[in-house]
């Protein structure tokens, strides 16, 4: 059993990294993929990992490296007894995991996708998306873009957050307008998310660059399924 002195430590064999990777841009922005393996059947996968999905470009910065070996489970019976860990194979196989997409608080996790990279490889998957949620209505924020963007900047996005987070994103390509879809009505205030939004633009350019152009009121979509701001390109 561990200690304050000798706490319990996973053992990490670095020349026998593997990972997984997204093989396309999850739909959702936002999302987080989580790494399980289950114990029991019937029962939810224990999280052994997970990361961040870009919220611009819908991919990882770099692959998931996750663990190599037997899973080993120990039952705990009181303070004095020692741990016994033994090899266990969890309900997804030999070396698997389930992977879940999570998406925002207005989403269901996906079905799980069960995957067993092989060792000192990269694994590249097309996960599920988040399944958003059926009681949960749809709204449109109109973006009005003006000016035109400076050379200092390559690229830009409309990002678009809640209190939890980025919900969605939108790649621009000048001036005009574009249309965002994005959760509204009373049920999508009511999971704690407010439907309450802040609109801006983020630009950035390849030598460092980056600026932020917010929208001076927040987009309240708890009972009207549209509205409209104004930004001008940086």
């Amino acid at each position: 059993m561990g200690s304050s002195t000798a706490p319990l430590q996973p053992v990490i064999t670095a020349t026998a990294l593997r990972s997984i990777d997204v093989a396309s841009p999850v739909p959702t922005r936002g999302s987080r993929l989580y790494v399980g393996q289950t114990l029991g059947a019937g029962t939810a996968p224990y999280e052994i990992g997970g990361v961040n999905v870009d919220p611009l470009s819908g991919l990882l910065a770099q692959p998931l490296d996750v663990p190599d070996g037997p899973l080993r489970v120990a039952t705990y019976a009181d303070a004095d007894t020692a741990l016994v860990f033994t090899d266990t194979t969890p309900q997804e196989g030999s070396e698997a995991f389930s992977l879940i997409t999570l998406g925002s608080a207005y989403d269901s996790p996906s079905a799980a996708l069960v995957e067993a990279p092989a060792s000192g490889m990269v694994d590249v998957v097309t996960v599920n998306d988040a399944v958003r949620m059926p009681s949960v209505g749809t709204g449109a924020i109109q973006v009005q873009l003006t000016g035109a963007m400076s050379a200092s900047y390559d690229e830009a996005f409309v990002v678009v957050s809640d209190i939890n987070g980025i919900v969605a994103t939108q790649w621009v390509s000048g001036s005009g307008t574009l249309t965002v879809n994005v959760p509204a009505g009373s049920q999508a205030a009511a999971l704690g998310s407010t439907a309450i939004y802040t609109v801006a633009v983020r630009a950035a350019g390849l030598g460092g660059a980056l600026r932020w152009v917010r929208a001076t009121s927040m987009v309240d979509l708890r009972s009207v399924t549209s509205a409209s701001v104004s930004l001008a390109l940086p």
